[in-house]
């Protein structure tokens, strides 16, 4: 199996000038943002991860990007727009004067197609993910529901140099510790992937009382079959690794939950927080945001969320300018 390398990205690249919508940035002002945008095809052929970047071009910027990371069944489109056609949070943090990095993990959404889909692993994003982390320097990884297992495999796998550039970690309506996962799931076949069908993703992803259900349809045909393999890796003991509760020591965590979320057993979200010793944020009960589900960054508060979110990372001193 072939590694696409640096070059490979550089190859990849392009660079797009243009002005994003004008935004309040945490001190009140307002800023006219200029970007560069780049495209890199990362991790390992014939499964590469895409990651599109855009990064302010005139006046300050954040010290920190930020990765964003989807979860099963979908893509990196979650982070950029809204069903009814709201800036999503790449856009939001971007607005912020954050860099940011939106990918797609290898078999998903923009990357590359593969007809072994059905076998693709967490590990190969992973990989990608590792790469795209030299390449922004210092970043927070956000990762939504099975991104944040992802996230997981990262920290696991990274030496003390690649360490030093996880600034942060987000957990989004995680998957967490392995550790944790009560027995009892059934492994999928490997020979194909797995489509939950229509009337799970309606039940699971859209049934909250914030999700614009008007836009409904737009938003399940963004949706596609996940690979059966990194299901597995979730919620099968043997399969899915184990971390230990060390595996964020010495990096800003935390965890956010949507009291409403019925993809995620709402009994396990504690459990995951205490094993890891990080904090717990729910969205109602602690940022008192009512109603929201599993998808929470699309749903109708999404910016209300995204602000109360950049006012945590200022607190955790996340969001410094670079100099």
């Amino acid at each position: 199996m072939r590694t696409v390398v640096c070059i490979f990205s550089l190859l990849a690249t392009f660079i797009v000038m243009t002005n994003v919508a004008t935004a309040d940035d945490d001190d009140g002002g307002r800023a006219d943002i200029r970007l560069r945008q780049e495209i890199f095809y990362l991790g390992e052929d014939p499964n590469p991860m895409y990651a599109v970047c855009r990064t302010p071009m005139r006046g300050p910027k954040r010290a920190n990007s930020i990765i964003f990371i989807h979860g099963s069944g979908h893509s990196g489109s979650i982070y950029e727009n809204t069903p009814d056609n709201r800036p999503g949070w790449s856009q939001w943090f971007l607005q912020r004067r954050f860099p940011v990095c939106v990918v797609d993990l290898p078999g998903r959404g923009r990357a590359k197609t593969t007809p072994d889909i059905g076998t693709l692993s967490l590990a190969e994003g992973a990989i990608a993910i590792r790469q795209l982390l030299a390449i922004t320097g210092p970043a927070i990884m956000m990762g939504h529901s099975m991104g944040s297992q992802t996230v997981q495999r990262v920290v696991a796998n990274v030496d003390a140099e690649e360490r030093a550039n996880v600034a942060g970690v987000v957990l989004l309506a995680p998957v967490g510790a392995a550790e944790l996962i009560p027995p009892g799931y059934k492994p999928y076949p490997e020979d194909a992937a797995v489509d939950i069908g229509r009337e799970a993703q309606i039940l699971l992803f859209t049934s909250s009382e914030q999700f614009p259900q008007e836009a409904r349809e737009n938003y399940l045909l963004s949706l596609h079959p996940e690979s059966a393999r990194s299901l597995n890796e979730i919620v099968i003991p043997g399969i899915a690794p184990t971390y230990g509760p060390n595996l964020f020591d010495g990096i800003p965590t935390v965890m956010i939950a949507a009291e409403g979320d019925i993809a995620i057993p709402p009994e396990l979200i504690p459990g995951f927080a205490d094993f890891w010793q990080i904090p717990l944020i729910y969205l109602g009960r602690d940022w008192g945001f009512r109603g929201n589900g599993h998808l929470f960054m699309i749903e109708r508060n999404s910016d209300r969320i995204a602000q109360r979110l950049f006012v945590y990372l200022r607190q955790q001193g996340l969001t410094t300018m670079s100099r």
